[in-house]
């Protein structure tokens, strides 16, 4: 991403925080857990996007 960011808009530096920030970002499974441990019920996870994007839905009861 930081390369195609810096061919679009010619500031590369301002793309480069996104590959740290996926590399931290907890796999789908864990998030799962956290909301299920914090309550949630009926916890679902959904790719969107060929996997760039990741849809939870879950319940609050």
């Amino acid at each position: 991403m930081p390369l195609l960011g810096s061919i679009l808009t010619g500031d590369k530096s301002a793309y480069l925080y996104l590959a740290d920030s996926i590399k931290k970002f907890p796999p789908p499974e864990e998030i799962k857990e956290l909301l299920l441990e914090t309550g949630f019920k009926k916890v679902k996870y959904e790719f969107l996007t060929m996997g760039i994007v990741t849809l939870y839905t879950a319940y609050k009861i």
